[in-house]
Order: structure tokens, then sequence, then C-alpha cells
């Protein structure tokens, strides 16, 4: 869902949460990293949740501190190759203790630890939250990392979980954003991925302290539950 930064590595042995198998998958994206054109316009954006327009070129690099870095439509999508292998800041169904930690995450992750994301604002949704990025909010959620040989197919499960169809397609529910998320055992910035709610979705209103397990209605569920709709990160 990104300061010393980790640069999408996992902690240092002994100290991360562990969390056993590590399970192959299916899928991928291409790398960060690949060429570029020279002199384009910057795809990291400010808070706010928007995303480059359709056909712009994508510029690599890793954000600048309180910035968030999306992929333009029809540009190389960086994640999915050596290198570019960055964990993923989950804050609703997807964390431990959400309906969907046990069917997408357990077993394939290495190590996962809670996190925060500041700069952000969590929204309800019918039955999993939404995230806008903008604002002084704080979300609370963890960090997973993909266990060894398993990441291009965990990245590209997540997708198709979040309704993500591709880099700045106008169909998606969820754009997938590099952010700097915060470590909580060290206050480390680390590099990660985040689905934030697409510019066409239609959010509901802010969650009070931004804890999805810790809101009212109780972890993973909701008053108004979509059957069969996307379940968020």
């Amino acid at each position: 869902m990104t300061g010393v930064a980790s640069r999408g590595r996992g902690p240092a042995a002994g100290t991360p949460r562990r969390t056993g198998g590590e399970v192959p998958h299916d899928g991928g994206r291409p790398a960060a990293g690949a060429p570029h054109p020279a002199g384009t316009a910057e795809d990291e954006l400010p808070y706010g949740g928007g995303h480059a327009a359709a056909g712009a070129p994508h510029r690599a690099g890793r954000p600048a501190a309180g910035r968030h870095r999306t992929v333009a439509a029809g540009a190389p999508d960086p994640g999915g190759e050596p290198g570019s292998e960055l964990p993923f800041f989950v804050y609703g169904t997807l964390r431990p203790g959400g309906r969907n930690h046990g069917r997408y995450l357990a077993g394939r992750t290495v190590s996962e630890e809670p996190a925060r994301l500041p700069g952000a604002l969590l929204h309800d949704g019918p039955g999993y939250p939404y995230l806008r990025l903008g604002g002084t909010g704080t979300v609370v959620g963890d960090l997973m990392w993909a266990a060894p040989g398993g990441y291009r197919a965990l990245l590209d499960a997540l997708d198709r979980l979040e309704g993500r169809l591709g880099p700045g397609d106008p169909r998606n529910l969820y754009e997938r954003v590099v952010c700097g998320a915060v470590r909580v055992r060290d206050g480390a910035e680390v590099r990660a991925w985040v689905y934030v709610a697409a510019a066409r979705t239609v959010v509901g209103p802010p969650l009070a302290g931004g804890d999805w397990l810790s809101r009212p209605t109780g972890p993973g569920r909701s008053a108004s539950p979509v059957p069969g709709g996307p379940r968020t990160p």
C-alpha cells in the first residue's frame, strides 16, 4: 500500500515477526528502474491521491519525503522483477485479524510488521475501507513482505483483489501507489505499495483514528457489506 528507508527489504534477521511458509504464486509486473525517457513529466504526486495523466511517461525514482508516486497509464509498472520487490502496506481486511489475511497472505509472507501511513485518511466502505492520500491523518496498518519466490504472484493476486486492471486504467477501483510507511518498531520509513481509492471511487466518511480493525462495528464487518465486492488492503 510509503527517515531511514529500507529500500523495500524485510527487517534484519532476529527482529521481525516471522510468518512461516514460503508459497510461490503466479503472475507479475515489469520492474522499477527500467529505462524511462529523460526530461519527462514527474509522476511523484503530492498528497491528494490523484494519478498521472493518461499516456504520460513514467519517471523512475524514490518519492521524496511526504510524497507518493503512482504510475501513468501506458507506462511500465514497477513491481515484479529483481530489485523492485517492495513490501505491501495493508490497512483493511488483509491485516492480521482481517477476514482476507488468511485467504491471501497467510503462508505467503516472510515478515509482517505493524506500521503507520502518515498524510492519509481512512474512509468507511461497504464491508471494506478506502484510503485517500492527503491531510494530516495517519492510517494504521501492517507491512507485508512476500516470501521468496512468491512476490510476482502475490502482486498479481492483490491487484485482482483490489480491482486494479492496470496503471491509470479508468476502470480501476484502486490505484497501486509507492508510499513511505513508518515502521512502528524503529520509526524507519519503508517504501511500500499502497492501494488507494481511484479518483472515480466514491468513498464513505472518514474513520476516526484511522484503524479499520478498531472501528465501532468490529473487525472485518460493516453495516452494509457488498456480496462479492472487492475486499481491500
